[in-house]
């Protein structure tokens, strides 16, 4: 036993001094502490034959239209500490054996990803353990994969001509080139150099064969880094502001961060249809991606559910560029402050809010230049909504003709109603073929205008503001409870100062009795003079309705009316809309 100890004692200090004649470098001390031989010889040949075969069956001769597939062998982790860790598990073989085992796991991996991407298709079983595997079906093209795939042939040949080198040179006659003397030892002095490498690279080449689409970590590093997590429902509206918000970031050196999409959704009912809705969306996006949701690991995907609450709609968790969760959704925040929310913090967000006061601008920001204009030249501005077109018929024409009587020019401009797209793209045809005001003609701009309402209202929810203490979320309840009713309404202001706004009946109204206030607006200005008839007209009795579509951040658990202040009944609404 003491002579066996003796002997591997004897063998490692031989080796290790052979290694640490070829490189001091502290890395390479790290390696040779690993190397601990016992002493066993394996016969290395036969499982170089049959490693070699594996890998020329696997290697692929012509691969257009094969089904490539990604795997996360490494996690992504240091190269040098996954090499580490292999040669701690070969800490008691020969580096020659070490270096034969490594290039066998490998021709495990690499031979088991050939064989299910080419019976994916055809195959059930394979298709089954596919998924198991997390190994997503993204079809390639060829063209675009054959230099990757000529770099991992290149590489697994050189190993192989490399490996039976390092066999062969141990295999010498030992009465002809003896351990210790030139140029056997000088040679030798550099196997365990070229076995770390080697391992290296046969880590390196199953990432390279896994054809992982990953985002290039040097892209995000330094960087602050929006996670924009959905199912494959996203609106194509969502897509399109962001896609006008990141392209804008872009023009502003200052301004640095990264989106990256990940999409999550149930695998268990993934079809060719979600397929091609998920190639459809990446089509639209112009950021990084995670290309296919089955590379989300399933605990990854709970702490998304549980840790962040994703449940069905967006949201965007920002990472500063250390990498850590600055806020679980600043998706609101973006909605209504775009890239002047950077770095997209809370503090930021309240920073921005001690900014804001209750005006047009803030309600259409860059949504419409023209009304941005029009409240720089003090002009006259009505916007009105809801989807009653006799409504809106009956209450433009009157509106032109009590401004006229007043002498003022009113600038009318249809905002629609949230959720009902395809209606509300025809009442705005309609509107703008008989010529009743002006329309936002792209739908997108409708969207906008209400999901950053919403976005203000849980803005000021996640802040803890309320109805009673904060002007600007009494406003924004007020107008979403105008969109949640099945009548009209209007908002006039001019310029930035003077604004009323009321319902479809009580705007009729004060309109058709213009003359009860036509000296007030005279003496004080039509928008003030409007304000005061408005109150002066406005009973207990009201019915208000405020809809809170699931966003994440939570409903809260009370709500006051904004016109009365008390608390309101609380419905859930479950609603699906296709149009």
């Amino acid at each position: 036993m003491q002579q066996q100890q003796q002997q591997q004692q004897k063998l490692v200090k031989k080796e290790r001094r052979m290694f640490s004649s070829s490189d001091d470098s502290s890395m390479m001390k790290q390696v040779v502490a690993t190397h601990s031989p016992d002493g066993r010889e394996v016969d290395l040949e036969p499982i170089l034959n049959v490693v070699e075969e594996t890998l020329r069956l696997a290697i692929p001769a012509n691969i257009d239209g094969v089904i490539n597939f990604s795997c996360k062998c490494s996690g992504g982790a240091d190269a040098h500490a996954s090499t580490i860790a292999i040669l701690n598990l070969l800490s008691s073989y020969t580096w020659e054996a070490k270096v034969v085992i490594s290039l066998g796991a490998f021709a495990v991996n690499f031979g088991e990803f050939w064989l299910v991407a080419q019976l994916f298709a055809t195959n059930p079983l394979a298709k089954s353990v596919a998924l198991l595997k997390q190994l997503p079906n993204i079809i390639e093209h060829y063209k675009s994969l054959k230099p990757r795939f000529d770099a991992i042939n290149n590489l697994i040949n050189a190993m192989l001509v490399v490996t039976k080198c390092i066999i062969a040179f141990k295999n010498l006659p030992y009465q002809y080139l003896q351990d210790d003397t030139p140029p056997k030892s000088t040679a030798l002095a550099h196997v365990p150099t070229a076995a770390y490498w080697y391992i290296t690279a046969t880590s390196e080449a199953w990432e390279l064969s896994s054809l992982a689409h990953k985002v290039n970590v040097d892209i995000l590093r330094k960087k602050t880094v929006l996670l924009l997590i959905s199912d494959l429902e996203i609106s194509h509206e969502e897509i399109l502001v962001l896609t006008q918000i990141y392209k804008e970031s872009r023009t502003y050196p200052q301004i640095q961060y990264e989106v990256v999409w990940v999409p999550v959704v149930d695998l268990m009912t993934w079809n060719d249809a979600h397929q091609h809705k998920l190639e459809q969306l990446q089509s639209m996006m112009t950021w990084h991606m995670l290309h296919h949701p089955t590379l989300l690991e399933p605990a990854v995907v709970k702490y998304i559910k549980q840790v962040w609450h994703f449940e069905k709609k967006p949201i965007l968790v920002v990472l500063d560029p250390q990498g850590r969760v600055t806020s679980p959704n600043a998706l609101h925040m973006v909605w209504i402050w775009q890239n002047v929310a950077y770095p997209f913090t809370s503090i930021k967000e309240e920073a921005l809010w001690k900014e804001e006061t209750w005006k047009l601008e803030l309600l259409v920001d860059s949504i419409d230049r023209h009304i941005l204009r029009w409240i720089a030249e003090e002009k006259y501005i009505c916007l009105y909504g809801g989807d009653d077109l006799d409504w809106i018929r009956r209450f433009t024409k009157l509106a032109r003709d009590i401004t006229t009587t007043a002498g003022i020019q009113l600038e009318m401009v249809y905002v629609g109603k949230s959720g009902t797209k395809e209606r509300i793209r025809k009442i705005s045809a309609t509107v703008s073929e008989e010529k009743l005001s002006h329309t936002w003609p792209d739908p997108t701009s409708v969207w906008y205008f209400w999901t950053r309402l919403e976005s203000m209202l849980y803005s000021k929810i996640q802040h803890g503001k309320s109805f009673e203490n904060d002007p600007i979320m009494k406003e924004v309840m007020t107008m979403m409870s105008f969109d949640g009713s099945d009548q009209g309404w209007a908002l006039i202001c001019r310029g930035s100062s003077e604004m009323t706004r009321a319902k479809a009946d009580l705007a009729l109204t004060s309109l058709t009795q213009y003359e009860n206030w036509e000296g007030d607006a005279q003496e004080i200005g039509f928008v003030p003079a409007l304000k005061a008839y408005l109150a002066k007209l406005h009973t207990p009795q009201h019915c208000n309705r405020l809809i809170l579509p699931g966003i994440s951040g939570g409903i809260p658990e009370v709500v006051v009316c904004s016109e009365c202040g008390r608390t309101m009944e609380k419905f859930f609404m479950f609603r699906c809309c296709t149009d």
